[in-house]
């Protein structure tokens, strides 16, 4: 298990879905799908505006892939600067629901989604 999927782990047990006793919650954010410059690529590019109270601070962004079947997760994790809106760009994986999670690392912040 790396760094991102101890700290998500350790959320989920310590609240075990009692967000309430977390100040600033977990929430769900919309987003831009962005056209696709050629059709066959298969990288989805969306647009996000993040919440000012995220912004111009370094965040981690989380791509989760999860096997519908098996609950197998392939995890990526980078760290970023975000600005007012941001575009990111993820790689699905044939077969695999991917999630984005950005988590302002020094709270317990976050915002996600699933990339449809």
């Amino acid at each position: 298990m790396n760094n991102t999927e101890k700290k998500l782990f350790a959320l989920d047990i310590v609240n075990r879905g009692n967000w309430s006793r977390i100040v600033a919650k977990v929430g769900r954010i919309k987003y831009n799908k962005l056209p696709k410059p050629n059709p066959g690529i298969s990288t989805e590019t969306i647009e996000i505006n993040i919440p000012p109270f995220m912004r111009n601070r370094p965040l981690e962004l989380v791509t989760v892939h999860i096997d519908p079947e098996t609950q197998e997760a392939a995890v990526e994790r980078k760290i970023k600067t975000m600005g007012e809106t941001e575009t990111l760009q993820i790689t699905p994986m044939p077969g695999r629901d991917s999630y984005f999670i950005i988590i302002e690392p020094r709270t317990p912040l976050c915002i996600y989604n699933q990339v449809i």
